[in-house]
């Protein structure tokens, strides 16, 4: 994980997740990002990729 200012205050969990969201990143999203801002498409095999892992609902309280 690349440490950022942030970083000191995440707890394990939190660590784990952005630690996930770069690999997905690294491996999943820019391999396909040039292909598809040229052809102007929608990503949903990426977005399918990230949901598996439980990174779309981050930001929603769990109640």
């Amino acid at each position: 994980m690349n440490p950022t200012p942030l970083t000191p205050l995440l707890d394990e969990s939190s660590l784990r997740y952005v630690s996930l969201g770069e690999e997905l990143a690294r491996t999943v999203l820019a391999p396909k990002a040039a292909s598809v801002d040229a052809e102007a498409t929608f990503p949903r095999d990426s977005v399918a990729a990230l949901a598996e892992q439980g990174l779309l609902g981050l930001c929603l309280p769990r109640e």
